[in-house]
């Protein structure tokens, strides 16, 4: 239990740069990744509203930090995890790092030169400060090896306003493959997927979903008062579990 090493992403006597989700961790070289909250003031704070990039002993490596022109508002937090991934460019395989801010954007780095900025972003939601709200994506994106999945807030989609999202997006581009407007409400846990389906809850209900196709494969919604799937999704032997905010744990078979 004893620190080994700390990082202040904040300037002494901030109190900004908060740091809301996991980090990745490159297993190949050991470095970490993570997003950042908003400035906090009352001073400038370069790590910030940013994707930082440090190596295990939690030296900064890199970062990149949203423009001021990107920020609707004085908090546009990266409030996710980041997902690692690979996509091939110009015929060569990059090793990606992508996250959602809450400004309703992903945004895909190359891991070995964030500071370069992204290499791609995609509009995902109309974005905002109330994740619970529906305005402001926080779901951690999953990759299952050839697909890059991503759950979203409230957007509109192809002329229809959508409580939630979740979307294939093409690892090299940031292309969309497939979509689906979600009514039952915003995802906000972390994206599930295994071999050929992708799981998600969005408001009162869960879903199953073909990883190849979009198409909804099943769906329960749980008409319990007070409920809400915010959580993501643990999938073992066979079977997904999921909790609630009205108290409950529900567990399905696949």
């Amino acid at each position: 239990g004893t620190v080994q090493h700390t990082l202040d992403t904040a300037p002494s006597g901030c109190m900004g740069a908060s740091v809301w989700g996991s980090p990745a961790v490159d297993p190949a070289t050991g470095d970490l990744y993570f997003g950042t909250g908003n400035n906090a003031g009352p001073c400038t704070e370069p790590l910030a509203v940013a994707l930082i990039q440090t190596d295990s002993s939690l030296n900064v490596l890199s970062s990149w930090q949203v423009p001021a022109s990107q920020q609707p508002n004085k908090d546009s937090d990266f409030g996710s995890t980041p997902t690692l991934f690979t996509a091939k460019l110009n015929g060569v395989v990059h090793q990606i790092v992508g996250l959602p801010n809450k400004n309703g954007t992903y945004y895909a780095f190359d891991s070995s030169a964030i500071s370069n900025g992204p290499l791609w972003q995609k509009r995902i939601s109309g974005g905002g400060a109330c994740p619970e709200c529906g305005k402001a994506d926080i779901s951690p994106s999953a990759w299952d090896g050839q697909h890059l999945f991503i759950g979203g807030e409230k957007a509109s989609i192809s002329g229809v306003t959508c409580a939630g999202s979740i979307r294939s997006l093409r690892p090299s581009t940031g292309g969309t493959a497939w979509v689906d407007c979600l009514q039952s409400g915003p995802v906000l846990g972390a994206v599930t997927a295994v071999p050929g389906v992708v799981f998600v809850g969005a408001g009162d209900t869960v879903y199953g979903i073909s990883a190849s196709t979009g198409a909804i494969l099943w769906s329960y919604q749980d008409t319990t008062s007070g409920s809400t799937f915010w959580g993501a999704l643990s999938i073992s032997d066979g079977q997904v579990y999921a909790g609630n905010q009205d108290g409950n744990l529900y567990a399905f078979h696949t």
